[in-house]
């Protein structure tokens, strides 16, 4: 059995110095307008080189495309020797400097002033994913000033392009220079936020995302003089499709993360209401357990998202003159894939549903070709159970349970090239994240306070030398 390192302990004046040190350099880059598009992450990715270098710590910036910057920093593991050490035993901090756009009259505070107001500090990038990659910029200086030992490699990533499927970013690294990035796991984005579940809080630590799968659904029908209606409309049967499709609910499907979230959360529960909370496995009985179980409809979506691939309709083409019948109507579904599904299966899936309501041989699904395939990260890993004492420590009684994300992020790149992704960002219970691409974004003092000590205690007993 291995044995348990602790985390490197801080006295209160360092804890402080850490946490200021993490807001100084949250509030200098949600001040850097990276906007994507076009992004300008190099001038954020600048801003961070400085910065780590006025405390000793080489980087280097990768621009696979003028103004497209991605800053990778690496402090070596004591025992491995040279500054050019490439440890796969390293960890990887992983983090994206873009940001969605802005509608500045929308927000109460402006999107990129930085400014605390109320016991928040607010701006574009605060809570995804700026907020991120000032936490761990402060971790690492904060080593290197300590000049801590450590038996792993420190890697700070802090990419572009994530916003628009990382391109310039991750994508682009894993596939041109996975040698930089190289681990043998990565905190990112994407988890640690805090939830209930029957009165227990769950620090909810992402091992797996669903996978992009744009989906093109097609319907054809008689061209004519919109002033003589036909029954061979093609906007209508593409109507009667979206209906369809938007209102079933796909198969179940249950992944291994799904079931070690439900497990997990039985045992966290306990009792009657823990023994229930096992029938989320039960496909006929999943859909009735969530809505008890969830306590609120938002949750309840999310965690249908776990359990089926999905596909939503988002955008709709049909038609060029209000007096003219279109012979084609098309729409594109934003799909999700699940890890161990593929786009035949979903596109099956689909057509069953077309079937159902009499478009077979009408109406025609295709799918785009995927980038990547889903992989789930291991619940049991060394990295993870860092997590679980961190939060024990910090938050008395909470404890966490892998999640599935219904959305993706960059972690997709990775985990195919064999490195471990966990997204784990973490925020207690009384932290809302609603800000996140909408109007007012912004994070709690008290909340940044609690990400940063967590992980402190995360980082520092992973990479920590005995």
């Amino acid at each position: 059995m291995a044995t348990t390192v602790p985390p490197i302990a801080l006295s209160a004046e360092q804890a402080e110095a850490l946490y200021q040190l993490a807001l100084d350099l949250l509030g200098d880059l949600v001040r850097i307008d990276t906007t994507n598009p076009p992004g300008n992450e190099t001038a954020a990715a600048l801003y961070l080189r400085d910065r780590l270098a006025a405390e000793g710590i080489a980087s280097e910036l990768i621009e696979p495309e003028p103004g497209r910057g991605n800053l990778i920093a690496r402090m070596c593991a004591s025992s491995s020797g040279t500054p050019e050490s490439t440890s796969n035993d390293g960890l990887l901090l992983l983090s994206h400097l873009d940001v969605v756009g802005a509608e500045p009259d929308k927000w109460r505070v402006p999107p990129f002033s930085g400014e605390i107001v109320d016991g928040e500090i607010w701006g574009r990038g605060t809570l995804d994913t700026k907020n991120l990659t000032a936490i761990q910029a402060a971790v690492m200086i904060l080593l290197k000033r300590l000049d801590a030992p450590l038996a792993r490699d420190v890697i700070l990533a802090a990419t572009a392009d994530e916003e628009s499927g990382g391109r310039w970013g991750v994508r682009w690294l894993a596939e041109n220079r996975l040698d930089l990035l190289r681990a043998s796991a990565a905190i990112n984005e994407g988890g640690g936020v805090a939830a209930e579940f029957g009165g227990k809080v769950v620090h909810l630590v992402q091992t797996a995302e669903k996978m992009p799968c744009p989906i093109t659904v097609t319907a054809t029908g008689e061209p004519g003089h919109a002033s003589t209606p036909t029954d061979d409309n093609a906007v209508v049967t593409l109507s009667r499709a979206l209906v369809a499709i938007g209102s079933r609910r796909l198969p179940v499907h249950i992944t291994a993360t799904y079931r070690s979230f439900v497990e997990t959360l039985g045992g966290v529960i306990g009792g009657i209401r823990g023994a229930l909370a096992q029938q989320l496995l039960n496909p006929s009985m999943v859909d009735t357990i969530i809505d008890r179980v969830a306590g609120d409809p938002r949750k309840a979506l999310a965690m249908r998202a776990m359990i089926r691939n999905t596909a939503t309709p988002t955008v709709v083409n049909a038609g060029y003159r209000i007096n003219v019948i279109p012979g084609q109507a098309e729409a594109q579904l934003d799909c999700r894939l699940l890890p161990g599904s593929s786009s035949a299966e979903v596109l099956e899936e689909l057509r069953a549903v077309l079937r159902d309501v009499g478009l077979a041989g009408k109406v025609k699904v295709e799918a785009a070709d995927q980038d990547v395939p889903a992989v789930e990260s291991p619940f049991d890993h060394p990295l993870v159970g860092e997590m679980r004492r961190a939060i024990a420590n910090h938050s008395p009684g909470a404890t966490i349970a892998p999640l599935l994300l219904p959305a993706t992020t960059d972690g997709r790149y990775l985990r195919p090239r064999g490195i471990p992704v966990y997204g784990f960002t973490p925020l207690p219970l009384s932290e809302k994240t609603e800000g996140v691409h909408g109007h007012n974004e912004r994070v709690g003092l008290a909340g940044f306070r609690f990400a940063t000590g967590v992980l402190w205690d995360v980082i520092s007993a992973y990479c920590r030398m005995t």
